[in-house]
């Protein structure tokens, strides 16, 4: 797998498409298909973390709120930046 999410994610539309090795999409298709794909474990984890907080903001529980927010900005962070980025050195 790469250390690229995005093009992980184009990797897996492809693979996901019907027939993958005769070109059945446009490019516009393709692109929109590979998008869809990189979003999909997005969304997943923000409507896993919408289910999470819910009961803390009814509740009033701000600390366990913002520990929720905190480790889904953590598991979020790989699907959006590439593994150079995530070890780069931010502090020079």
């Amino acid at each position: 797998m790469t250390a690229d999410p995005a093009i992980a994610a184009a990797q897996r539309a492809w693979a996901a498409a019907e027939q993958p090795f005769i070109p059945t999409m446009s490019l516009e298709q393709a692109a929109i298909a590979a998008a869809r794909e990189a979003l999909a474990p997005i969304k997943a984890r923000l409507d896993q973390l919408a289910e999470e907080t819910l009961p803390l903001v009814e509740s009033g529980n701000w600390v366990d709120y913002h520990e929720a927010f905190s480790r889904a900005i953590n598991d979020l962070s790989p699907l959006v930046y590439t593994t150079e980025e995530l070890e780069k050195d931010w502090t020079v």
